[in-house]
């Protein structure tokens, strides 16, 4: 059965920290056997199509593929199409005519919390800012940009007791429509 994912890889190519050229990223996935691989921005964002009965653990399968051609230990995060979806219809902010949506944020996280970081999170937040935890997702409203914010995906990192990363509420949007338009 071909399914549809969605890998974002955590810290790649942000202020020259672990490079990872797009094309020999692309190459590296077609090499692990997956196919109609797509890249979209230099931040570590893959759309790609699997046999989802021979891909038992993606993540692991694609870190390990990142540490061998590329030499340094990348987190992934691989979500069917479907759960993609999921995440974006669950994100309570959508709803409310008041909030602009470029300043939506989602974290994901690789695991579900050791701990339950809402409080936490909370405690940290701005004037303003706004924190809704749902599973192994954080969605964040950070009304002064995100670059202001003290809710960084390190903090949410350390108070979560996983890895995650953080994609603007635009990227996730045009990740789930590559997600959408994939062709076999």
């Amino acid at each position: 059965m071909i399914t549809t994912y969605v890998c974002l890889l955590r810290g790649i190519n942000v202020s020259g920290q672990k490079p990872i050229n797009m094309v020999a990223l692309e190459k590296m996935f077609n090499d692990l056997g997956f196919f109609g691989v797509q890249t979209y921005i230099q931040s570590g964002n893959i759309v790609f199509g699997a046999d989802a009965l021979a891909l038992p653990d993606p993540e692991q399968s694609i870190a390990g593929g990142i540490q061998q051609t590329f030499g340094f230990e990348v987190p992934a995060i691989v979500l069917d199409s479907g759960k993609l979806q999921e995440i974006v219809r669950k994100n309570p902010f959508t709803t409310d005519p008041d909030k602009d949506s470029s300043f939506f944020h989602l974290t994901l996280f690789s695991a579900m919390p050791e701990t339950n970081p809402v409080e936490k999170l909370l405690q940290k937040r701005s004037e303003g800012e706004e924190v809704v935890c749902i599973g192994r997702s954080v969605y964040l409203y950070c009304p002064d940009g995100y670059g202001k914010t003290r809710l960084t995906n390190t903090f949410i990192e350390k108070v979560a007791g996983c890895s995650a990363t953080t994609r603007n509420w635009r990227t996730v949007n045009e990740l789930m429509r590559m997600a959408d338009a994939f062709k076999v």
